[in-house]
């Protein structure tokens, strides 16, 4: 992501902040160094539904603004998938003009809690407005930046890091290739590792583990481990996390289609975050995840 603080250090003239807002019309703002709330500031651009930032320098030597090589960070502040893609569209014919490639551009699509996500909106349950959105910004812009912050899935849930383990590996399968989270998480980057690694094989192989994750449970089946700092026994725990969240996804296989009897409690909490991510659960809103923790299926076993 742009760093605009850190970027503003190994410049020589000011860092200015580009805003679009509704009309398409773009605002130039001096960034403060001093100031750490840089992209949230512009709060009569966000209210209107305004998304794009792009940061640039002005280079008093040649008097024209030159944008800084760090990126681009873009968020898309819409209800629905088609009007984020709207928006889109007017960044991307901006960022031609401009001359800025796709390849630094990154799109945040914006996450909402999970627990909030209307259910019966019109892009689909769970995720669906994220991955329509990804999707198709991916299938125009091959070697465009897709980024989002991984924890703000689980705000206001239980047990949180099974939402943004899974939310994470289902992101990954749809083209995220940025994540703002925390770089402390080890359980959170071994999941990721694992779940790249999975999506690296061919997409037959891919239908057959989900088939056997189903049919035999994940722990049964040989995963490539995670490398990322932790141990055999942990590297095997995440690579079953990421095995069956995204052998629901390919499947549209909820909790009670899987063969999770006796499994880890970490990987069923996975497998029940995945659920409620992907709008498998018959309620929606993350109601039968709650209750499932409430129950005491995962998370931290209660003291009796």
């Amino acid at each position: 992501l742009i760093d605009i603080h850190g970027a503003q250090a190994e410049m020589s003239g000011p860092v200015y902040a580009y805003a679009l807002g509704n009309g398409g019309s773009w605002r130039r703002r001096h960034v403060n160094r001093g100031d750490p709330q840089l992209l949230q500031r512009d709060g009569d651009h966000r209210r209107r539904g305004g998304g794009a930032h792009i940061a640039e320098r002005h280079d008093r030597r040649r008097g024209f603004l030159f944008r800084q090589h760090l990126g681009v960070l873009i968020e898309l502040l819409r209800v629905l998938a088609a009007d984020r893609l709207r928006v889109f569209a007017d960044i991307m014919k901006k960022a031609e003009e401009y001359g800025i490639d796709p390849s630094r551009i990154h799109i945040d699509p914006i996450i909402e809690a999970a627990a909030l996500m209307d259910p019966d909106r019109e892009d689909g349950p769970g995720i669906a407005i994220n991955t329509k959105v990804i999707d198709s910004i991916r299938a125009q812009y091959p070697t465009i930046h897709i980024t989002s912050a991984i924890s703000n899935i689980s705000h206001g849930l239980p047990a949180r890091k099974y939402m943004n383990y899974s939310f994470a590996v289902l992101m990954l399968a749809h083209g995220l290739d940025c994540g703002i989270l925390d770089p402390l998480d080890r359980g959170l980057l071994a999941v990721a590792d694992a779940a790249e690694k999975l999506l690296a094989f061919p997409e037959d192989r891919q239908q057959d583990l989900a088939a056997a994750v189903q049919k035999s449970g994940a722990e049964s089946c040989g995963f490539p481990l995670s490398e990322r700092g932790v141990s055999e026994q942990e590297g095997r725990k995440y690579a079953e996390m990421a095995a069956v969240a995204l052998a629901m996804k390919r499947l549209g296989a909820g909790v009670d289609a899987m063969n999770l009897n006796d499994v880890d409690r970490d990987v069923l909490g996975a497998a029940y975050a995945a659920a409620a991510l992907l709008g498998l659960e018959e309620e929606g809103s993350c109601v039968e995840y709650v209750d499932a923790y409430k129950s005491g299926l995962f998370g931290t076993k209660k003291k009796e």
